[in-house]
């Protein structure tokens, strides 16, 4: 009897905890061809991770993960080539962190006697004026498709609580939702299968399919606004940091790789000020500096 993905999680604990009772969880030609199956798939994900990162891109092509993204003018920059500032070492590790997770997520499901298939196909959408969405889905796991996602405990919680349909920065559900009008299967469900990188607790979100669809831009503005010589307007505003007059990036705009030119008028015209706090987990990006954090300066 075939599995169904509501299970999954279950037959999953399930599946782990035969092992403290000393049962095999299954045969061993069948574990090691599932294990040889994700070391492949990890070596080519590293692989990617370790090749330099191209400044070459293919006229009138929008990523998956760009697309849905709140902030149009992001992409826009990537699009005209703007200064990409460099990703820091440890980012690099964490996106191998991720892709180790996700792909060990697609083992276990696996082993708990689920069906994986359509690893890593690609996705193109048509545009107005011949742009394009291209892009490669996660997986199918028993027929639903399914986009992994590595995330910190906080992350974690908008998956838990469905908070993401409503709190959604990366633009994970436009990003899904792509990927299902691209199978033109809109009425099965699709879904995350989230993994928390600290506690390592797995979670299977499946939000509403009419969520999914309405997280998909207006291509038609999308492309208009990609085409503007001026781009679209920046979604952010900065926020207030102590109580000394000091205004920073805001969370989403702390994550981009375009601030540095997105926020050249900063501090009255010198740019971003980028400060790192022992005691607090994110960088410190001021916008407006009146008196200067006694703590470590990074030049950008």
């Amino acid at each position: 009897m075939s599995k169904k993905i509501e299970t999954l999680v279950d037959d999953i604990h399930r599946m782990l905890a035969k092992l403290n009772d000393g049962e095999p969880i299954a045969e061993p030609e069948i574990v090691d061809g599932y294990i040889d199956t994700f070391v492949e798939n990890l070596r080519n994900a590293i692989k990617n991770q370790l090749t330099p990162r191209s400044s070459d891109r293919k006229p009138k092509v929008i990523y998956a993960s760009e697309a849905g993204k709140p902030c149009h003018r992001a992409v826009w920059y990537a699009i005209t080539g703007a200064e990409r500032l460099p990703l820091p070492p440890e980012v690099k590790i964490k996106f191998m962190q991720g892709d180790f997770l996700e792909e060990m997520l697609a083992l276990l499901s696996r082993l708990a006697g689920h069906t994986v298939t359509n690893e890593q196909d690609s996705v193109e959408i048509e545009l107005p004026r011949g742009w394009k969405i291209r892009g490669r889905m996660d997986y199918k796991i028993d027929g639903t498709l399914v986009d992994a996602k590595s995330a910190s405990p906080n992350a974690f919680k908008k998956f838990t609580t469905g908070d993401l349909v409503y709190n959604d920065g990366f633009g994970y559900m436009s990003q899904l939702g792509t990927y299902v009008e691209h199978e033109g299967d809109k009425d099965h469900d699709a879904g995350f299968l989230a993994i928390d990188k600290v506690s390592c607790d797995i979670h299977l979100f499946q939000p509403d399919i009419m969520d999914l669809m309405a997280a998909i831009p207006d291509y038609d503005v999308l492309v208009d606004e990609l085409e503007s010589p001026i781009g679209p307007d920046r979604e952010y505003e900065d926020e207030p940091w102590g109580d000394q007059g000091n205004r920073k990036l805001g969370f989403n705009c702390s994550y981009c790789d375009y601030k540095k030119t997105c926020w050249a008028e900063a501090n009255k015209g010198k740019g971003l000020r980028h400060f790192k706090y022992k005691s607090w987990p994110f960088d410190v990006y001021l916008t407006h500096t009146v008196v200067k954090p006694k703590v470590t300066e990074i030049k950008l």
